[in-house]
């Protein structure tokens, strides 16, 4: 259940920087990819229940790696963009 909201709120927070545009589109395409990726691991635990399930052995790995590089790269473009308006914010209070 964890995989999977957090693969949902991955792809939705994806696709919500994609309309904003404030960030580079290859950023938001990055995290529906890393999403969909991150989300075949679920296939795992089907085939604990289903006989011949196809599983894919690597999704796991690739997926939690894709979504750790975005996570950071999300961190790096909000801390980058985050000071501006603070300051804007600050001068404006001061006059």
């Amino acid at each position: 259940l964890g995989y999977a909201f957090s693969t949902m709120w991955m792809a939705l927070v994806s696709m919500a920087l994609l309309r904003a545009g404030h960030l580079p589109r290859w950023f938001g395409a990055l995290g529906i990819l890393a999403a969909g990726v991150y989300s075949l691991a679920h296939a795992e635990l089907f085939a604990t229940v289903i006989p011949g399930f196809p599983v894919w052995p690597e999704a796991g790995l690739v997926g939690s790696l894709l979504w750790l590089g975005w996570m950071a790269l999300l961190g790096m473009f909000l801390l980058r963009a985050g000071g501006e308006p603070a300051r804007e914010r600050a001068r404006g209070a001061e006059r």
